[in-house]
Formats: structure tokens, sequence, C-alpha cells
């Protein structure tokens, strides 16, 4: 589902125990996810689900609505808005989770300790965060031991923050073998 302007709610998803790819994305109005993808004590009925986009919702929300961990969940897009000023926590609990891009959290200054907790992570985008200046810190960063690429886009503060010359972000990541802070690529 993309660009459903009028979308409120979207059905359960009961039914869809097979799908392997969602998409949920710039749907204005909606304020809460599928009975699949739930906070709540229900199961998680999207259990072969590799692959989900997801975001951004009602500009009113002042937290990403609530999900729950997808056991099998490999490659995670998640776009934000303004008004967000934290990632979601649920992502942590992706033990899966390989490939991940971070868009448009506008309101989030420092990306989470928790991140290092995501052990099965190969590359990392983070795209279009205006206030973004903090990674996690070095210890977090190492413990993610199958990143090999970072790329930061479009985040002007962590950018200049990620700077060769003095950037106080940039020893944070500087064991990555790939790394590209805008249009720069930094070799290691």
């Amino acid at each position: 589902m993309r660009f459903c302007e009028n979308l409120e709610t979207i059905p359960s998803s009961d039914k869809l125990t097979s799908l392997r790819s969602l998409e949920i994305r710039g749907c204005n109005k909606l304020t809460c996810l599928p009975n699949g993808l739930p906070a709540s004590s229900q199961s998680c009925n999207l259990t072969r689900l590799k692959e989900l986009t997801i975001g951004p919702f009602c500009e009113e929300l002042d937290a990403f609505p609530a999900f729950q961990a997808i056991p099998q969940l490999e490659s995670l897009k998640i776009y934000g808005w303004r008004k967000l000023k934290s990632l979601p926590e649920q992502i942590q609990h992706l033990p899966s989770l390989r490939h991940m891009k971070i868009l448009g959290f506008h309101g989030v200054e420092a990306i989470p300790e928790w991140l290092g907790n995501l052990a099965s992570l190969e590359d990392l985008t983070i795209q279009g965060c205006a206030s973004l200046k903090y990674l996690p810190s070095v210890e977090a960063m190492q413990r993610l031991t199958k990143l090999k690429e970072i790329d930061i886009i479009g985040c002007p503060l962590l950018e200049e923050r990620c700077t060769e010359e003095s950037g106080p972000e940039l020893h944070k990541i500087r064991h990555l073998p790939f790394i590209k802070i805008g249009d720069t690529r930094i070799e290691n």
C-alpha cells in the first residue's frame, strides 16, 4: 500500500501468513497498524515476512504506531516525520535484521544505544534526518560485528560530525570497511 491518502485503518492480517514483503507507506491518515503487527499480546501473524517498508503515517502522531517484532524480518525501511523524537524501540527486537534504512526522522537527535543489539545487521543507511547529531557509542557500534557498510545522506549535522578532519562521531564507525558520508566515501 503506497500513498493511500484516505486510508485510516488496515484490515486484519490474519490470512496473510505466507506474505514475504509488505509496504505500508505514505498513508497520511493512518494512526495504527494491522492486527498482525501489533504490540498487543496477540502473536504475530506475519511470521514469514522478510521485507518491511513502513511509514510515514499521520503527521499528528507523537510516536510511531506500535508493532510487534517479526522474527524472520531481514530488511526494514522505516520512514518517520517531523514530530518524532525517537526511533521505534521495537526495532531492537528484530534478531534477523540484515538491512536497515532509517529515513526522514527529522526530530531524532541520536541513534539509540540499542542499535548495538542488532547482531545480524550488515548495512545501515540513515537518510534525511535533519536534527540527527549522534551515533550510538563506540561499544554499541563495535557489537555490530556483521556491519560492513554505513551510508549517511542528507543528515547535515551528523555529516558534519563525521568529517575526516575533526568529526567527533567518525571514530565510532571508522572500523567499518565501507563508509559513505554525503557524497564522500571514506577509505579505510
